[in-house]
Parts: C-alpha cells; structure tokens; sequence
C-alpha cells in the first residue's frame, strides 16, 4: 500500500480470508446459497463483512495452556487469528436472508506497524 493509504499494522487480506473461508465451510452443501464479502473503510480504519447461511454463531475452539491453539487440530485458527489481527471482531444474526454476519475491523496504524504481506 503506497500514496495516501494508511498504513495497515496487519494484513487485511488475513483476516478477511479467514472469515470468508468459515463462512464457505459452513455454506458448502446448501444450494442456491452463496457466501457475501463486504469491505469498506476511510482513512482510519477497515471493516470486513461476511455472510453466510448457517444462523450459529462462530465458536472460538478453547485455547492450550500457552494461549494458543491446539497446532494438531485440523481446524480452530480461523477466528483465533481474527481475534488477534483484527482491532474487534464480533458477530449478528440475520433475517433476510436467514443466516449471521461476522465481521472484523481493523485500525491504521503509523508507518512502523507496516505489514506488506
């Protein structure tokens, strides 16, 4: 990012990759129905907005003792990494058409929390 973007202290297209891989896991087998990606922001922040079909709300997979989670486990990173890339993350369910929201923002920061990847 170069010009008069802000610099991002962590990589947008990480965590908004994470919410759209849950969401089409979770969708997969239902047909007729897609998975939603929003993005919208300023100069001060990023949001990310993604909708699926499935109305449960996201589970964060319990931690191991060092605050991690579990590397032998298939799966349970995706919102760990949200929560810890992202400035908040959080969720809401929808009506029309039936299913949930998760979203993720995330702030800019000065030029030395850069990340280019």
């Amino acid at each position: 990012m170069s010009g008069s973007w802000p610099a991002w202290p962590r990589a947008p297209n990480c965590w908004s990759l994470e919410l759209v891989t849950n969401a089409v896991k979770t969708t997969v087998g239902r047909d007729g129905l897609a998975v939603s990606l929003r993005l919208s922001g300023d100069s001060t922040r990023i949001l990310a907005e993604v909708w699926d079909a499935d109305p449960r709300p996201p589970v964060l997979k319990p931690l191991g003792d060092d605050g991690l989670p579990d590397p032998g486990e298939e799966g349970g990173r995706g919102l760990f990494l949200v929560a810890m890339l992202s400035s908040r993350w959080n969720w809401y369910p929808t009506q029309d058409p039936p299913g949930k929201v998760v979203w993720c923002e995330m702030e800019a920061a000065g030029r030395e929390g850069y990340c280019s990847t």
